[in-house]
């Protein structure tokens, strides 16, 4: 319980950081795409996957709404990336996972994804 507060918080700082330094021209920002993945915390910090909260898929979904450029979706690209190589309590088998259990595609929920590539 303690180390799910504490990442939440090291998220809460993280996407604070990554706001103060997107540019303000960008249609979609980390903040943005962190805040898409609130609702998801539990799961994605699990360490067994299990079942995703409905809020998450809408959260989820709302991602892929909100990226429609192959621009916007880049940045969406480099903050996940970011996350998940930034923090040890998410757990990468449950990020990856979790576009199917939402039944959409992102494609870009592992760490080894070359965000130049996203279209």
């Amino acid at each position: 319980m303690a180390q799910r507060v504490m990442m939440r918080n090291v998220l809460c700082v993280m996407m604070a950081f990554m706001v103060a330094s997107a540019p303000y021209t960008q249609a979609i920002n980390c903040n943005n795409v962190f805040g898409r993945f609130i609702p998801c915390m539990n799961y994605l910090t699990s360490r067994g996957g299990g079942n995703v909260q409905q809020s998450c898929c809408i959260g989820v979904r709302g991602l892929v709404s909100d990226t429609k450029t192959s621009a916007d979706r880049k940045i969406a690209c480099g903050c996940v990336t970011t996350a998940l190589k930034s923090f040890p309590g998410l757990n990468r088998e449950n990020a990856l996972a979790l576009p199917g259990k939402c039944s959409v595609d992102i494609p870009y929920m592992n760490v080894k994804t070359d965000c130049d590539t996203v279209k």
